[in-house]
């Protein structure tokens, strides 16, 4: 019950979600700002003059030294956040002046890389460092972009308002698909468990596992 280290990122406040030690011993974690956005793509009457959550992912010492950082905003547009996602976003009561574009929720180190998981973008990137220079190596599920990969074999064509995606040594990736809004705003689905196998030389991710709790109906948060 000691107290060993405690760690927070830098220049900003740390996100809650995921925290990851490296086998150099340094940590990954993520910021949780906010920043000056540009919503004109999202319609609604929005423009160049709104403030977006922004995630900024840092490798840290344990010490709590910045070693190098990510910021999901230079290499994510918001153009990629699916429709049913702004309209969740532009239907909270809660925050209405403060738009949550991506919604970070995990990192895992894979050895060559990261995946991180999205939830506003329904989808999990895997990007090869988390340096400014890092770069977005391929896209599981959401809004295509150029390092889309191709889903195969599943009938329900990727994740939505995922959690927990984590790389396994088989050369699979497994996510907890919570099937948030996926038949649209207000319209759940049943959450599965589900492990894709990612083919980056056919550029595909081939659906290989679906385990669901059938006593379960909807899993809209976690």
């Amino acid at each position: 019950g000691t107290l060993v280290r405690t760690l927070t990122t830098v220049g900003a406040g740390v996100d809650f979600h995921d925290v990851i030690l490296l086998p150099n011993g340094n940590y990954v974690m993520a910021t949780f700002q906010q920043q000056s956005c540009d919503l004109t793509s999202w319609g609604a009457g929005l423009g160049p003059g709104e403030t977006c959550i922004n995630h900024v992912f840092q490798e840290l010492t344990p010490a709590g030294g910045l070693v190098g950082a990510w910021d999901t905003a230079s290499h994510i547009p918001v153009t990629e956040t699916p429709q049913r996602w702004r309209e969740a976003d532009l239907n909270d009561p809660g925050t209405p002046d403060v738009h949550d574009p991506f919604h970070y929720n995990s990192i895992e180190f894979t050895g060559d890389g990261f995946l991180i998981s999205f939830r506003h973008l329904d989808a999990v990137y895997k990007i090869n460092s988390v340096t400014s220079a890092g770069s977005i190596v391929w896209k599981l599920s959401g809004t295509p972009r150029p390092e889309s990969l191709t889903l195969v074999d599943d009938p329900l064509n990727g994740v939505t308002g995922q959690h927990d995606a984590r790389w396994l040594g088989d050369g699979t990736v497994s996510i907890f698909d919570n099937g948030t809004f996926a038949l649209g705003f207000g319209s759940n689905r049943q959450p599965r468990s589900v492990r894709y196998r990612v083919d980056t030389v056919a550029r595909t991710a081939t659906l290989v596992e679906d385990v669901r709790d059938f006593d379960v109906p909807s899993s809209i948060c976690c």
